[in-house]
């Protein structure tokens, strides 16, 4: 009678890794993996006007990645670079759009978005400014510190 070897199960496929960090190092063998899917993906989501870490997060990238590959982008990598100009015109057109809207619902009779353009365009002159007092008790460093600036001391 013949031995039965006790067969080992299968295990299941593995899930798709996301993109690997590049290394910034000269020469290294580690080679750029932006998949085009993920750098699709990075550039309609930019849109929105979503930060660097978000935008890593929605599509499994590290933030600590992310930010190496941004940084390699500033230093002449080209094919981040083309990313993150990509990135960056889909941020500009987002909030564009965004503007677009502000300007249609003022058009519209929508005084609070009236008076929001007019904040963010105009700041000088139409910003939200706050009043701040200040009390200084005498022996404080900050008055100490005052008095001698005030003096021409400091």
């Amino acid at each position: 009678m013949a031995k039965r070897t006790p067969t080992k199960p299968v295990p299941p496929p593995k899930k798709p890794r996301p993109p690997a960090a590049p290394s910034s190092r000269p020469g290294s063998k580690q080679a750029l993996a932006v998949e085009p899917a993920v750098a699709a993906e990075l550039v309609a989501l930019a849109e929105s006007g979503a930060p660097d870490h978000l935008l890593g997060e929605a599509v499994g990238v590290k933030p600590q990645t992310f930010s190496t590959w941004r940084r390699m982008a500033s230093d002449g990598h080209p094919e981040l670079g083309v990313l993150f100009g990509a990135i960056e015109r889909a941020r500009a057109r987002g909030a564009l759009k965004l503007l677009a809207q502000m300007r249609e619902a003022a058009a519209g009779g929508e005084w609070k978005a009236a008076a929001t353009l007019l904040r963010y365009l105009h700041p000088r002159d139409f910003a939200e400014r706050r009043q701040v007092d200040l009390t200084v008790t005498e022996g404080d460093a900050i008055a100490e510190a005052l008095t001698q600036i005030a003096a021409g001391d400091g």
